[in-house]
């Protein structure tokens, strides 16, 4: 199946298993975002999904649905914290 994933302004297509597990996606968003999986937030109709070993399926996630990706609040502060000592 094909998932959209928005990732502030951008926006990119993934073409994945309806069985892959969340830890996995994550992977796939690790790479397309440039972002550590671990500093990434994944909101699927704005609900925080955690469970790393449920399947896309079974968050009730379908072919064309949009995933939101965000930086978790801690990188956002070390990000910042960083450009202020440049």
């Amino acid at each position: 199946m094909k998932i959209n994933v928005s990732f502030g302004e951008n926006v990119f297509s993934l073409e994945v298993s309806e069985d892959l597990e969340l830890e996995n996606f994550k992977a796939f968003c690790e790479i397309e975002s440039g972002n550590k999986a671990s500093d990434l937030i994944i909101k699927f109709k704005n609900t925080v999904l955690t469970e790393d070993k449920k399947s896309l399926k079974s968050f009730g996630i379908n072919d064309g649905d949009l995933i939101k990706l965000e930086l978790a609040r801690k990188t956002i502060l070390l990000i910042l914290l960083h450009l202020k000592n440049v």
